[in-house]
C-alpha cells in the first residue's frame, strides 16, 4: 500500500492546508465551480511544483489559524513566491478592485484608511470619487476644499 501525506482522508481528518490545496485547484480547474471565472476562467493557473500536494505543503506549511491562502500579487498565479497565508483582512485589502490612497507616499488600501481615520467608507468614498478631494482631504490631514472656490472654477 503507498504511502500518502496523510492529511487528505476523510472531511474531518482533512487539515487546513490540504483543505486550501484542493479549494484552489477547484477555483483553478473546476470549470463548474462558482468560482472558476474568477480563477481559472481568467488564466489563472498553478505552477507545476504545486500540482503535488506534498510539494505545496513543503512550501507553504499549515497557516495559522484564521489564515487562508493568497496570492500576493492578485493578477498572478498560484506559486511559491506569489503566495503566503493571510487573514481575511489582508485579503479583502488585496484584491483586483480594491482602491487605494496614497498618503505620505504609503499606498493604503481605502478600506484600511477608513478605519485608520475613523471615516465611514461611504464618505470617504464620496469625497474621493464625487466630490473629487485630494488623498489628504478626504481623510482629514488637509482642509477641506472651500465649497466657493470650486463652484466659482467650475
Amino acid at each position: 500500500m503507498a504511502k500518502t501525506h496523510g492529511q487528505s482522508g476523510n472531511a474531518q481528518q482533512r487539515t487546513p492546508a490540504y483543505k486550501a490545496w484542493v479549494r484552489m485547484r477547484d477555483r483553478c480547474y473546476n470549470t463548474k465551480s462558482w468560482r472558476y471565472k474568477y480563477y481559472g476562467g481568467k488564466g489563472v493557473s498553478i505552477s507545476d511544483e504545486w500540482q503535488s500536494f506534498e510539494n505545496f505543503f513543503r512550501d507553504m506549511g499549515q497557516p495559522a489559524v484564521g489564515m487562508s491562502l493568497d496570492r500576493i500579487n492578485p493578477h498572478g498565479n498560484y506559486e511559491f513566491l506569489n503566495c503566503r497565508w493571510a487573514t481575511l483582512q489582508q485579503q479583502a485589502a488585496n484584491k483586483t478592485n480594491t482602491l487605494f490612497l496614497t498618503i505620505d507616499g504609503e499606498k493604503v488600501p481605502m478600506m484600511e484608511a477608513s478605519r485608520k481615520y475613523e471615516i465611514k467608507f461611504q464618505t470617504l468614498w464620496a469625497r474621493l470619487k464625487i466630490y473629487k478631494w485630494t488623498d489628504r482631504q478626504s481623510v482629514g490631514l488637509d482642509p477641506k476644499p472651500n465649497r466657493r472656490q470650486i463652484k466659482a472654477t467650475q
